[in-house]
C-alpha cells in the first residue's frame, strides 16, 4: 500500500480530516473493497495498540511497523498513482502480506508484554523487601509494653534481673541501642534463657544491619514451643535471611511457616510476601 494510503487511513480513523475529505474518503472506501480491508485492518492494529496501554509497548509496536513498511510489507510493488484506489490495487498476495504483517506486531506485542511482566515479577529487590517490612516502631511499640509488666525496682535497693533488662528496654526505646546491647549483653551472661532479652538483642543487631548475629540470636527463638516471642522471631528471622547470601529458599522457609498458621496473626500479610514478593523458581 502507498505510505500516503496509510497515512490517509490513520487520519480519518483519528477524525482528523476536513468534513470534505473525509467524505472524499469514505466514497472511495465503499467503492473499493480492497481499501475497506486495508481500513478495518488498520482499526484493528490501532485498538490493539491502544490496548496495550504503556508507551513502551506502543513505540515498540510503531517500530515494528515502521520497520515492516520500510521492508515492504505493505507494498504490492511497483508504484502506483496517489490519487485513486482501484480494485485491482491490491494482489490476494498483498492482502496476505498485510494479515501477516498484522499477526507479525501482534506476535511482538504478546512478547513484550510478557517480556515486561516477567521482568516486573522477576525483579524481586531483597533490600526493598527488608525496608517495607521490617518495622522498628513495632518492635519500640513492644518494647513498651514489656516494660509495664517488668517490676520498676528491686528489693531493699538492690539491682534485680527485672530492672537490668527494664532498663536495657527502656535504652532501646529511647533509641539507645548501644547502652541497650551492653545491658543485655550482660543480662544474658547471667540468664541465658531469658527470651525477651535474647528477642531484643537480635533486633538490635537487625537494626545495626549485623544480619548473622541477629539470625544467631533468633533462630532457637522461632522454634521454641509455647514462647510468646515465637512467631515474632519467626517473621524477623525471615527477613534477616532475605538479607543473607543465598538466604531466600530460607526465608521462604520461613514466611511459608507463619503462612500456614492460622493462628498467626499476620498468616495473610505471610502468605501475600510469599506468593508475591519472592520470586518462585
Amino acid at each position: 500500500m502507498n505510505e500516503e494510503y496509510i497515512d490517509k487511513i490513520h487520519r480519518y480513523l483519528a477524525g482528523t480530516m476536513s468534513t470534505a475529505e473525509r467524505e472524499a474518503f469514505e466514497t472511495e472506501i465503499n467503492e473499493n473493497p480492497e481499501l475497506q480491508n486495508d481500513v478495518e485492518l488498520e482499526r484493528l492494529l490501532l485498538e490493539g495498540m491502544e490496548r496495550a496501554g504503556e508507551a513502551e509497548l506502543r513505540q515498540t509496536i510503531g517500530a515494528v511497523h515502521h520497520k515492516l513498511t520500510a521492508e515492504g510489507f505493505f507494498q504490492t510493488g511497483a508504484a502506483a498513482p496517489v490519487s485513486t484506489l482501484s480494485v485491482s490495487h491490491l494482489s490476494k498476495t498483498s492482502f496476505m502480506r498485510r494479515i501477516m504483517a498484522i499477526a507479525a506486531t501482534l506476535v511482538v506485542l504478546a512478547g513484550a508484554v510478557w517480556f515486561f511482566t516477567r521482568q516486573e515479577s522477576a525483579a524481586v529487590d531483597p533490600n526493598a523487601l527488608f525496608s517495607q517490612h521490617f518495622k522498628l516502631e513495632q518492635e519500640v511499640q513492644r518494647a513498651k509494653t514489656a516494660i509495664s509488666r517488668l517490676e520498676s525496682v528491686g528489693m531493699a535497693g538492690v539491682q534485680t534481673a527485672e530492672d537490668t533488662l527494664r532498663q536495657a528496654l527502656q535504652h532501646f526505646e529511647a533509641g539507645r541501642y548501644n547502652e541497650a546491647q551492653n545491658l543485655l549483653k550482660s543480662h544474658l551472661e547471667t540468664h541465658p534463657d531469658d527470651q525477651t532479652a535474647q528477642y531484643y538483642l537480635g533486633i538490635i543487631h537487625m537494626s545495626q544491619e549485623r544480619y548473622a548475629k541477629a539470625i544467631e540470636l533468633l533462630t532457637p527463638l522461632s522454634v521454641a514451643e509455647g514462647s510468646e516471642l515465637k512467631n515474632d522471631a519467626l517473621w524477623n528471622l525471615g527477613l534477616c535471611y532475605l538479607k543473607a547470601e543465598n538466604g531466600q529458599d530460607d526465608a521462604r522457609e520461613a514466611f511459608t511457616k507463619l503462612a500456614n498458621d492460622n493462628e498467626y496473626p499476620n498468616h495473610r500479610g505471610a502468605k501475600a510476601l510469599v506468593e508475591q514478593l519472592i520470586p518462585k523458581k
